[in-house]
């Protein structure tokens, strides 16, 4: 269980782009569940997350853990990421409806992906965001890290959602990746990225 002083990312869908971006969260210190299937969540309680790839490896073991039902997901959630197949994301948004997230993002390939949060969990709560990040499950516990372009794009719809998603994003893009939301201005405050509207 994560730490209640940490801040904890839930993953709903840890197959490999959600594991990638799970365990990259968790090894700079961010509680994280993931929840997958279970030879997936099993070999990480047992061994932890192994990762490889166009990114080097790494090993983790600390911050995050793996469950296979979201009524296994202990304290309180901060920030839901969705990461599941586009088809199943009804069926998967109602299994996680009680976690009550403070915020959720998906990186799902879909064009009706914020609404469907939106629909669930309030448009308040929902940060728009993209990734050109992909990656696959080569074995339980074990994820390749197979591609990445220099680009990110992140877009929010109100205050609130932009000082969460700034945070969340420094984490999971890579140092030299700044975000470019179309229709968008980047502006760079403290060392880091964010956006603000027109």
């Amino acid at each position: 269980m994560p730490s209640p002083e940490r801040t904890h990312v839930c993953v709903l869908g840890a197959g490999g782009l959600g594991s990638l971006v799970g365990g990259r969260l968790a090894a700079t210190g961010v509680g994280v569940t993931l929840i997958g299937r279970p030879a997936h969540t099993e070999a990480i309680l047992r061994d932890g997350l192994h990762i490889d790839g166009i990114r080097g490896t790494d090993h983790v073991t600390t911050h995050l853990t793996a469950v296979n039902d979201p009524a296994q997901v202990r304290g309180p959630v901060d920030n839901l990421l969705v990461t599941v197949k586009a088809r199943d994301t009804a069926t998967a948004l109602e299994d996680v409806a009680a976690l009550r997230p403070r915020a959720v993002l998906s990186l799902q390939n879909s064009i009706t992906k914020d609404l469907r949060l939106a629909d669930c969990f309030g448009a308040p709560a929902v940060i728009g965001a993209a990734t050109t990040e992909s990656a696959t499950l080569t074995a339980p516990g074990r994820v390749r890290h197979t591609g990445t372009a220099p680009s990110r794009s992140i877009s929010v719809s109100s205050t609130a959602g932009r000082r969460r998603g700034s945070t969340i994003w420094s984490r999971i893009s890579p140092p030299r990746a700044s975000p470019v939301p179309q229709q968008h201005r980047s502006v760079r405050s403290s060392g880091r990225s964010c956006c603000r509207p027109r």
